[in-house]
């Protein structure tokens, strides 16, 4: 298993430094970082949602999704309101900027995702997905964006 699990790193970091070198930079030219993109995307996948849901969807402390979200609200992409049936909750919903930004994002990057995924099948997609998912499961609390100093 160790073996394993190193070639995996090394390949993971391959793949890191492989699109780093084709300069991708997801949603740097709309002045948006990777962070906030992430939330953006979750936000836009459940409407409506809490700040602990989007943390938890994005693997990152509440916190972290507060300081994203106020950016992202600052700039008109998402629009925070009170929960119909728990007005101690904010939810937060893509206002029509936050919508156009994700179109804009999803339709340039499909020629990174054509080339990086070609050859590989749905099948094979869905069992990366499972044992990833099951990496962030087995690192828990530890998981990104929630590591103690």
């Amino acid at each position: 298993m160790k073996v394993a699990s190193v070639t995996v790193n090394a390949t993971a970091h391959g793949l890191w430094w492989g699109l780093h070198a084709a300069g991708v930079r997801p949603g740097r030219p709309q002045g948006v970082t990777l962070a906030q993109l992430q939330v953006l995307f979750a936000v836009r996948a459940q409407p409506r949602s809490s700040g602990a849901q989007i943390a938890r969807t994005c693997h990152i402390t509440p916190q972290t999704v507060q300081s994203l979200l106020k950016h992202l609200e600052k700039r008109g992409l998402i629009v925070r309101g009170k929960d119909p049936v728990n007005d101690r909750i904010v939810t937060t919903s893509l206002t029509a900027a936050g919508e156009r930004l994700a179109e804009s994002i999803e339709k340039s990057s499909l020629p990174l995702h054509r080339k990086l995924w070609q050859g590989v099948t749905d099948r094979e997609l869905d069992q990366l997905n499972d044992v990833l998912a099951r990496c962030l499961a087995n690192l828990g609390s530890e998981g990104p964006g929630t590591a103690r100093s």
